[in-house]
């Protein structure tokens, strides 16, 4: 049973020592000049990181298939949301600022009495 504690403990440190490593990279990455790969580099690390974090230090490695499957089922349900976002930014045909837009930055106060206003008179109808 100490074997096995003094192995578990060695895989601890090592999957640390893969986590900074990995951090180092990151930081490299951010300074390095990669163009539009940056961020895709920068997620794919994360990425890693997160599996190594998961599988090690959550247990889900020596678990059953199903919480296996349930820790997938997170991370499919965050790319079919990246998916869905990043396939309504690439469908836009106008890229500036909108005029809504402007006048909600310029006019916060005019906007938060015209919220209020509303509100009063729907808690009036009640």
């Amino acid at each position: 049973m100490a074997h096995q504690q003094g192995s578990e403990l060695k895989t601890y440190f090592a999957i640390f020592a893969a986590l900074m490593g990995l951090t180092f990279l990151t930081v490299y990455v951010a300074y390095a000049d990669l163009g539009s790969m940056a961020p895709v580099v920068a997620v794919g690390i994360a990425g890693v990181k997160a599996t190594l974090v998961i599988l090690y230090f959550m247990h889900v490695k020596h678990e059953t298939k199903l919480i296996g499957l349930y820790a997938l089922s997170g991370f499919v349900f965050v790319a079919i949301m990246i998916a869905v976002t990043m396939g309504e930014v690439a469908g836009r045909t106008d890229t500036g600022p909108s005029k809504d837009i402007l006048r909600f930055q310029l006019l916060p106060h005019f906007n938060f009495v015209l919220i209020k206003i509303l509100f009063d008179s729907i808690i009036k109808k009640f």
